[in-house]
């Protein structure tokens, strides 16, 4: 008889900014059963808002799962005018691949107080994946500082240490966007702080092979995947003569269940706030500063397990193995990374 073991799920609620790689990471995490996501909060970046919003509640229609309550936060960054990245996601935000329509809504209240209400009832036990701008993180602190506090850890998709920046030479575009909120975050930091930069993120990329792998599933979630991950690929090309997509967001999600793909190091960070640095994460390697070490930065990553991982659970099918996958990615001729 076959043994059942009882999985203890990590409860976490998701802060993110639609975006074709936050798209592609919730579907990595709604199909990972190490997760139970107890409702999504939308942060102004990758698009506004109201984009963001109803691109959760086409992912979450496409995949099924519309249980997971979605709520609004912030409209724009702290001080500053969102400048979306349409260019990157489409104008739409996903790619602009005819992603199914929704006719659902967003709850009502407002994704800040959510955040706090949620983390004050179960102290402790919740983490908070932040995919996006850290702007509704930072609104939570200024409004409810103690109630934050409870939060189990925050993961955080952000910043470029030592390699360039994507939207500036030096800053990664959810830093960026709203620097003010990164930089308050981390001056807070009341709890451990995983950020996951596009040190490691680069090293992630998703190949052609990788979307024939899913091509060749033939499913209709596998189809849509294709659609929305080729204008991504696409781009990539154009703009930076890279084969391949960055998986960014699902490498944070990937942190909060399966860290031990990863290697880590405690830093005392901070964020410039402004002029030609805006933006850019600083890492103080040498402790000149002398201050407490307030994150725990990625610095390498297990790329072959976490993309084997990641085409496994974002197709949810039980016919595909990690080992079909690798024993698939080890046979092509073509490169995987």
């Amino acid at each position: 008889m076959k043994r059942q073991v009882l999985l203890l799920k990590r409860r976490v609620i998701i802060d993110t900014d639609p975006g074709i790689d936050d798209a592609l990471a919730l579907i990595f995490a709604i199909h990972s059963p190490e997760l139970q996501i107890e409702g999504i909060t939308i942060a102004p970046g990758n698009v506004k808002s109201e984009i963001g919003a109803t691109n959760v509640l086409r992912v979450l229609d496409i995949v099924g799962n519309t249980a997971i309550p979605v709520f609004y936060g912030a409209k724009a960054p702290l001080f500053r005018k969102l400048i979306p990245a349409t260019r990157i996601h489409g104008e739409d935000g996903l790619g602009d691949c005819g992603w199914p329509t929704t006719k659902r809504s967003v709850m009502e209240q407002s994704g800040v107080d959510y955040l706090i209400e949620q983390v004050k009832s179960s102290p402790k036990e919740l983490t908070l994946i932040c995919l996006g701008p850290l702007t509704n993180l930072a609104l939570a602190i200024a409004k409810d500082p103690d109630a934050i506090a409870l939060f189990k850890e925050i993961v955080i998709m952000g910043g470029a240490a030592r390699v360039a920046g994507n939207v500036s030479p030096v800053a990664e575009f959810n830093f960026w966007s709203d620097p003010e909120a990164a930089h308050q975050v981390l001056e807070w930091s009341k709890v451990p702080l995983v950020v996951i930069g596009l040190d490691v993120t680069r090293q992630t990329l998703l190949t052609p092979l990788h979307l024939k792998f899913l091509k060749h599933q033939g499913t209709p979630l596998s189809d849509w995947l294709v659609k929305l991950t080729l204008h991504y690929l696409n781009i990539h090309w154009e703009l930076n003569g890279i084969v391949g997509c960055t998986l960014n967001d699902p490498l944070a999600v990937l942190a909060a269940f399966m860290p031990e793909l990863l290697t880590f190091q405690d830093y005392s960070v901070d964020v410039a706030t402004d002029g030609l640095c805006r933006g850019q994460m600083v890492v103080d390697y040498t402790e000149l500063w002398g201050k407490r070490r307030n994150a725990r930065l990625a610095t390498d990553v297990n790329v072959d397990a976490f993309l084997e991982e990641f085409l496994v659970r974002i197709l949810k099918d039980d016919s595909v193995t990690v080992d079909m996958v690798h024993a698939y990615l080890q046979a092509s001729e073509l490169p995987r990374t």
